[in-house]
Parts: structure tokens; sequence; C-alpha cells
């Protein structure tokens, strides 16, 4: 999710998780790295660390404490559009930059958002609308979809709303990677097989797995 892209500044009171799901602390900001740029000396403010002073990376700070209301209810907002979308394989990840590539969107649409790596971030709704001709007017809308600093967040079911849009506008392009991934695990096949024609080799197994799965999504998308 994006973080605040304001610039820091000493004195300021900010938001502070020391990893990815931790509970955030409030912190001041007592003075930024010169030796270390990317550090800043911090006083945490919570009673209990009994005004710790400590240096840390500026990349946990949140956001300005002020506006921390408002990023946690965006925040939760993501993990129920998380919540909601599947697990996508890696092949399943790769079918999505194909689809994305042959249209030739990557300027209006952020892939792999979200833990699950299912949600889509629309940052020129207009560009997209280009892309997806008579259908643009059709894109259904979520009560899960939200918008950060970037653009518009959307869950999986629009996700895959907008990728059977494309497949099916740039159906030649998308079939033609599936072909190319049906060919590569031909290849893989006839290269890594024994005698016996078993392929014993379990990374050759799992990246043909991931080219089926890359297939078999492309020529779903193109055919929904």
């Amino acid at each position: 999710m994006v973080k605040s892209n304001r610039e820091i500044q000493a004195g300021e009171h900010w938001a502070y998780r020391e990893k990815n799901g931790a509970p955030v602390e409030e912190v001041r900001i007592i003075k930024l790295g010169v030796k270390r740029p990317s550090q800043a000396l911090l006083a945490f403010l919570d009673p209990e660390q009994e005004a710790l002073e400590a240096w840390r990376p500026i990349q946990r700070l949140v956001v300005p404490w002020g506006e921390l209301d408002a990023f946690l209810a965006l925040e939760a907002t993501l993990y129920a559009a998380d919540a909601i979308s599947p697990n996508l394989t890696n092949g399943e990840v790769s079918a999505i930059a194909y689809v994305v590539g042959a249209a030739d969107a990557e300027s209006c649409l952020d892939t792999w958002v979200g833990n699950s790596r299912a949600l889509m971030r629309i940052r020129d709704s207009r560009l997209l609308s280009v892309k997806l001709g008579p259908d643009a007017a059709d894109v259904p809308s979520h009560p899960l979809a939200f918008e950060d600093r970037e653009g518009l967040v959307v869950p999986w079911p629009v996700v895959h709303w907008i990728l059977g849009g494309l497949a099916r506008r740039f159906r030649e392009e998308c079939l033609n990677c599936a072909e190319d991934c049906d060919e590569d695990v031909k290849e893989i096949r006839f290269a890594r097989s024994d005698k016996r024609g078993v392929i014993q080799d379990p990374s050759a197994l799992k990246f043909m797995r991931e080219l089926r799965d890359t297939s078999e999504s492309l020529r779903r998308w193109a055919a929904d």
C-alpha cells in the first residue's frame, strides 16, 4: 500500500511501524541522518517506552500522526479486498503481465498489488477506457475499491473483469502468448525427460506447471 509521500521534517510526529502487520507507535522526529540518510533519530512517545530514543530506518515511518486514522481505514479496506481475492500462482501472475503488456497498458495499471498479488491499481482511468474500447462503460464498481495517493485500487472481481476485457480486445496477442507457453512446455519435456519419458528435475516440473497456468489463464480470459 502506498504510504505518505510527504517529506519528513525534524520535530514532526509520525506513526512508526516496526514491520508489516505490527502495531503503530507515535514517534517524534529528533533529527534526520546525515551520514546515514536512510535513518532518523526517533523519540518513542509511548509511556511504556520510557522516552526511548533510537535510530531507525525512515521506511518504517508510515504517515504523519494526524493522518493515521485515515491511513488505517484505507489499510483495513485493503486487507478486506485481499481477503476476497485469490492467492495467484506464479503462472497466473505471469498471465496478468502478458495481458497488460499486450494491451500496452502498463502506464495506466499497477499489477500485483496487495499480499495476494490479485489487486490492481488504476492510475489512469481515461487511458484504461481507451484500451478497453466499447466495454469501458461496463467496468463494474465494487464496495471494496478505494482511492489511495496513486489511483483507484480494485479487488479481484473487478480485476478479473478488466483482464477479460483486455484479453478479448487483444485476443490474438494473448493467444499467441498462450501458444508460446505450450511450445515451451513441449521443449522442456523433450529436453528433460529420461529414457522412460519421466522428468525428475523438480525445478523443470515447477516451471512447466507455471507455463500451463499462464496458458490456461490467457485462454480463459480471452474466451470469457
